[in-house]
This record gives C-alpha cells, structure tokens and sequence, in this order.
C-alpha cells in the first residue's frame, strides 16, 4: 500500500528546494494559471514565479504569496506524478499540505483553493496575536509525557512532528509565561511564525473561519484521504470542511498518523510530493518501521540529475 504525502508549513523553510523546479514546463504552465487566478483577486500583475525567485526567504516576505506559490507547487508535481502513471491507494495532507490534498481528492479545485488561501489571508490579520513555535528538549532527548502534559496545562497543546521535536501555537501573553518556566522543564521554545497555528488562541474567530469556508462549494473526496487531526477517515464534504476548521485550534497528531497508517492502513511506501522530507524522517530510525520506504517526487520525476 503507498501513500501520497503533501507536507505542511515545514516546506516553506526549503526554498531552495522548491526554486529547483520552476524550470519545468509543466511547473512554469501551473505558476502562470495560479498567477492570473491571483491576479485576478488582487487587480495586480501577480507572477508567482518571479517573486520565489526574486525575493530572499519570501515566506517571511510574503507569507500569503509564499503558501500560494507552495500549494500551486504541490499540485503541479502531484499531478505530473499521475500523468505518468505513478499510483497511491491514499493521499495524506499535514497541516497546510492538506489544501493540495483537497485538491488532488478533488473536493476542490486549484483555483478555489487559492481563493481560499487569499481570503483566508485577510482573516489571518484579524486575529490574536501570537506565535508559532518550535518545541525541543534541551538535552535533545525525546520529549517526555509531562513535558507535554505541562504545555497542555498552558492551553498550549503541541503538535509533535517526532520523538524529539513538535510545535506550539499561543497567545504573547501565554508564551512569556512559557519561556519564563521552559528551563525548569528541560525544554526550549524557538519562535518561528509570527502567528499561532494548531492553536486554541485562534477559538475567538472560529465562527468567522466557518463563515467564510461557507463560500465555496466542496464535493466528497474521491481518493482515500485520513485527518491527521482526527485520526479517522474523512468520507463526506462536511469532513473536509469541519477538518479544516478544527485544524486551525487543535494540534496535529502527526506521529499517531504515521503509525496509524502504517499498522492499520498497511501503508509500506510514501511518496513525498515536498519539497521538504522532515515529516517522516523519524520513522527511518525507527527500527520497527524498517520495511517503511520514502519515495521522493523530485527522484521519480526525473529531476535529482538537474540539482
């Protein structure tokens, strides 16, 4: 069984790796229909290729531009994938990366995406400041039950992306109260996004997130999908939606996800549309995951020679 794997927000600190694909036709054809769907809400000349290429780090530069331009990516590899005849029994989103797989499950389609996307972009400016941070030991061991049980305690629940590494999403406020006691607890917290994501701070503007995803029609998935903030199933357009939603104030339960789909799924093979490959790097040194393989778009594709 082989799963298709989108990865999250963790992509955008790899630029490099998605600037190493614009040069192909059919990544070039994919840039230029998101540009003029772009243009279009903006009443600006929008050229998504230019701005990767002509902007140091643009996702601090530019964050919306910058999460467009990833999911624009994603897909455009996901379906040159399939168009030459690769195949997968699942498709498996994390965090942002779950936009390209509503795409791919076709519950929605490129072009409502990036509408959502730059709508939901004006949202993100309405609400609560706060911060997106990474979460380490400091000893580099791996985090511990109480350790987290103690951020829970904060209203801060993390998201763990391995043994040893997860993020949090809180409020300023809350997150000096954090720092301030880190230590003591052998933890320490690096701020990465200047917002709050997988977070509880965002519950404030809840209803004017479902309002706005009301907008846009969404049809059933039509490929095998699965919540990595459930853990089950999604099945209807209502799933898809209310996922979504509770993505934005709960965690996600990345690594119960991996092993949920390796022990009960029977998932032995990943393709990593990326750019980034972090999220599944711990399971290969795991060594009951060794039968696991890691397939990577960029390789079946043709393109690693061209690096």
């Amino acid at each position: 069984m082989q799963a298709l794997l989108f990865p999250g927000l963790d992509a955008l600190f790899v630029t490099s790796k998605m600037k190493r694909w614009l040069p192909y036709d059919y990544i070039k054809k994919s840039f230029q229909r998101s540009s003029q769907v772009l243009s279009e809400l903006t009443g600006q000349n929008e050229d998504l290729e230019t701005f990767l290429i002509t902007t140091h780090r643009p996702h601090l530069n530019d964050l919306d531009r910058t999460l467009i331009a990833l999911t624009t990516l994603q897909v455009a590899v996901a379906q040159e994938l399939a168009n030459r005849n690769f195949s997968w029994n699942l498709i498996q989103g994390c965090s942002h990366g779950d936009i390209a797989r509503s795409v791919l499950c076709n519950s929605i389609d490129l072009e409502k995406a990036i509408q959502i996307m730059w709508n939901f972009s004006s949202l993100r400016k309405m609400l609560p400041e706060g911060m997106t941070c990474t979460v380490r030991t400091q000893d580099g061991s791996p985090l511990t039950g109480e350790q987290k049980n103690w951020l829970s305690s904060f209203s801060a629940p993390i998201s763990q992306w391995s043994a040893e590494h997860g993020t949090i999403g809180t409020d300023l406020e809350t997150l000096k109260s954090i720092q301030a006691e880190s230590k003591n607890q052998n933890l320490k917290i690096k701020e990465m996004l200047p917002f709050p994501v997988h977070s509880s701070t965002l519950k404030p503007v809840f209803e004017l997130l479902r309002a706005t995803s009301s907008l846009w029609p969404v049809e059933n998935p039509k490929v095998s999908t699965f919540s990595s903030v459930w853990l089950r199933d999604l099945i209807t357009a209502e799933d898809v939606v209310n996922e979504a939603l509770a993505g934005a104030v709960e965690p996600v339960l990345w690594c119960e996800t991996l092993e949920h789909l390796y022990h009960q799924k029977g998932i032995r093979s990943f393709i990593n549309v990326g750019p980034s490959n972090t999220l599944t790097s711990w399971l290969f040194n795991n060594q009951a995951y060794q039968d696991l393989r890691l397939l990577d778009a960029w390789e079946l594709l043709g393109n690693a020679k061209n690096e």
